[in-house]
């Protein structure tokens, strides 16, 4: 879809109101005639747009992000920006990539997190009674849209390529960051195929001395080579126990016609998500990289501002600043998803769903996995009070009794609702 745009405009059309620079993408905010907001464009152009940079892998990626989002206005009613045109090569009038899309109006939903600005988020665990309704109005309204993605159900799991037909997408490969290389993964079938892919490329099985790089950053610390290396061996074991748990298994409702998996919000977070001041949402953004799913940390996932706490690195200085409350509102929000859609029995759980799905591809893996792997452990009432890096170590060593205690009581965890 390239529109060239030097044909309709000259440069005393357009007037530039401002510019943002994220870590993937330079913003650039155009009005284009008269100070009207339906005049009022966006042009998003890769940080990697550049002759030097620019490769046929970002411009696949690209191209795939740019079609999605029609496709979205298209066959859902979820509010996507409007993409004009799109260039994903370099020779053009503007000398980069873009996506030109339809200015989309609202403010950050975090003003739905922080009673006044500039607050500093001590008291977001506390908020008045005001601050309260405009959040579940919110979570309800967000779960309401992203249910919407149900009447799209694909057979493998991938990135949706629309080249050849942009009603009719087909599930294709995508390209997955390693260590600044971008790795080449082709679409499967299988979820449990695509966990352990991952895990077996970054904490592989037969796990050598050459693998401690990675383990020497572990919270319990490294002893000795041989006990890292059991305890690298427990962890992976445990990650196994996990991709085995019936939510990864794939299996598909009688209403979607067999097909397993969904798609999901590559970061569904409240920086992406602009509201109006009666708080309705009025635009979901940034659908850069996304890809079709198992159906548990797919659409029905809880929003990435209520999972921060099972991610590694988790701090309370981080927005949206809660603890104790956080719980409360995954409640609203999947009760919300389970009036919607029969996968809704994932969401309450997605949080740890989400962090085990993510660990494998993180850039330290091992820390990742270590990470979700106690804190699932900890779920585990009699596991408690237990030195975890001992019984990882054990476990590593071949526990079987540990193992099959695991299996059954991991197994339960992780049942949807």
């Amino acid at each position: 879809m390239h529109v060239d745009l030097s044909r309709h405009l000259t440069p005393k059309d357009c007037h530039i109101l401002r510019r943002t620079e994220g870590g993937s993408h330079h913003v650039v905010i155009i009005r284009v005639g008269s100070a009207r907001p339906s005049n009022e464009f966006v042009i998003k152009i890769p940080v990697t747009g550049t002759e030097e940079r620019w490769c046929d892998e970002h411009a696949y990626t690209m191209r795939c992000e740019a079609l999605l989002m029609n496709y979205l206005r298209k066959y859902t009613s979820i509010p996507v920006p409007e993409v004009i045109a799109f260039q994903d090569r370099i020779d053009n009038p503007l000398g980069a990539p873009y996506i030109l899309m339809r200015k989309a109006f609202g403010k950050s939903a975090y003003c739905l997190w922080l009673d006044a600005e500039g607050e500093d988020g001590q008291n977001a665990d506390n908020p008045s009674e005001q601050m309260i309704r405009k959040r579940i109005t919110f979570l309800k309204s967000l779960a309401l849209y992203m249910a919407e993605l149900q009447k799209l159900t694909f057979e493998k799991l991938g990135m949706l390529n629309f080249d050849n037909n942009v009603d009719k997408p087909v599930v294709a490969h995508y390209w997955e960051t390693r260590g600044g290389i971008q790795i080449r993964q082709e679409p499967v079938a299988s979820a449990r195929e695509f966990f352990l892919s991952g895990l077996n490329a970054r904490l592989p099985a037969n796990t050598t001395p050459r693998n401690l790089s990675e383990c020497q950053n572990n919270n319990g610390g490294i002893q000795d080579t041989r006990k890292g290396i059991n305890k690298l061996q427990g962890v992976r074991r445990i990650m196994e126990i996990i991709y085995d748990s019936s939510c990864f298994d794939g299996k598909a409702p009688v209403s979607s016609e067999g097909n397993s998996f969904i798609l999901r919000h590559p970061d569904l977070d409240l920086q992406n998500i602009l509201v109006d001041d009666d708080n309705t949402i009025t635009s979901i953004l940034d659908w850069h990289g996304t890809i079709t799913a198992p159906r548990c940390i797919g659409y029905v996932a809880l929003p990435r501002f209520l999972t921060h706490d099972w991610f590694p690195h988790f701090t309370l200085s981080d927005p949206p600043y809660m603890s104790w409350t956080v719980d409360y509102y995954r409640r609203v929000y999947a009760d919300s998803m389970k009036e919607h859609c029969d996968d809704g029995k994932y969401t309450y759980k997605s949080a740890m769903y989400q962090a085990a799905a993510a660990a494998p591809s993180c850039q330290w893996c091992s820390d990742a996995c270590s990470d979700v792997v106690n804190k699932v452990l900890l779920q585990l009432p009699a596991l408690r009070l237990t030195d975890l890096n001992e019984f990882q170590e054990r476990l590593g060593r071949g526990w079987k009794a540990a193992e099959e205690y695991l299996k059954v009581e991991i197994g339960i965890l992780f049942e949807s609702e």
